[in-house]
């Protein structure tokens, strides 16, 4: 994707709305995978936050699955201690 971040979070912007229901479709799936690999940090939240409370339902899932194993892959995550 060759999108300057605004017009990214455009992108974004309209997509959120169906985010969910992208994420259990067979070929929508693949779209929400894709802006978790060129969103910033903050627009991964962003998205992950519409996930809040179902990720039960996403992780059984067939396509949703994928979704949720593509944030994990791409979420820096630092764990201290």
């Amino acid at each position: 994707m060759h999108a300057d971040m605004q017009e990214k979070e455009k992108i974004i912007t309209k997509i959120l709305p169906h985010a969910y229901n992208l994420s259990l479709n067979v070929f929508g799936n693949f779209v929400i995978q894709r802006l978790f690999e060129v969103a910033n940090k903050y627009q991964k939240l962003k998205i992950f936050n519409v996930f809040r409370g179902h990720i039960f339902e996403l992780s059984c899932d067939m396509y949703g699955c994928r979704v949720v194993q593509k944030f994990v892959d791409v979420m820096d995550i630092s764990f201290s201690g």
